[in-house]
This record gives structure tokens, sequence and C-alpha cells, in this order.
């Protein structure tokens, strides 16, 4: 697993929600996914102001290399309610453009830690 230091999430961060500004997230669609937000009361909207509020104290790994496609993975950890959620992201090409995706937001399947957290 590929640990980025705190100026290289925060520099993913800044870009991810910049292009997130002028192009929406992109969501695959996962069963996960749709459970967890169901559970939690939450919809596609919410689940991207959640997104967009992370700070570099979330993050888990990455970035690590995307084995279906180019590009990187980034992984995120959020407490909403009494779950922690996993939560990955990425930036793709497409075309000309940049694209954010969120590949997951699901319940996590075992406990994150955060690098950044307490330090």
């Amino acid at each position: 697993m590929a640990e980025a230091d705190r100026d290289e999430v925060r520099k993913f961060l800044r870009r991810f929600k910049r292009i997130a500004a002028s192009t929406p997230i992109s969501f695959v669609d996962r069963d996960k996914t749709d459970r967890t937000l169901l559970s939690l009361g939450l919809t596609r909207s919410n689940c991207k102001d959640e997104i967009l509020n992370l700070s570099v104290l979330d993050y888990f790994s990455g970035p690590q290399p995307d084995h279906n496609r180019s590009g990187y993975l980034w992984v995120f950890g959020k407490t909403i309610g009494a779950t922690e959620i996993y939560i990955k992201l990425k930036i793709a090409e497409s075309g000309s453009s940049e694209v954010p995706i969120c590949l997951s937001f699901h319940a996590a399947e075992a406990p994150l830690t955060y690098p950044f957290k307490d330090k």
C-alpha cells in the first residue's frame, strides 16, 4: 500500500474539489454504496457533500495504481453517525477533460487507520 505525504494528499483533494466544482462527481454503481446510503438516509447529493468536506486528516491510503483503468486511486475514511465509511476516489481522463470519480462509498469492512490524524 503506497502512502503519500500530507502535501500530496492536500494537492489531490484540492484538484479533485476544483474539478468537482465544474464537473459532477461520477459514482460507480455498486450495491454496497447503495445499501450504505440507504442505511444512513443519504442521497448521492449528500454523498457529494461528504466527499467535498474530506480533509488530509481523513486520508487512509494512496495513490495506488488502478489495475482496471489508467490513473490512481486514493482512499479516505469518514465516520458518519456511528458508521465508518470507506471512500475511494480518482480523477480520470476523459478526452481532454478530467472527471472526478467515486468508486466506493460504503461501510468499512475493517477499521481504517489515518496516518495524519494524530501527528
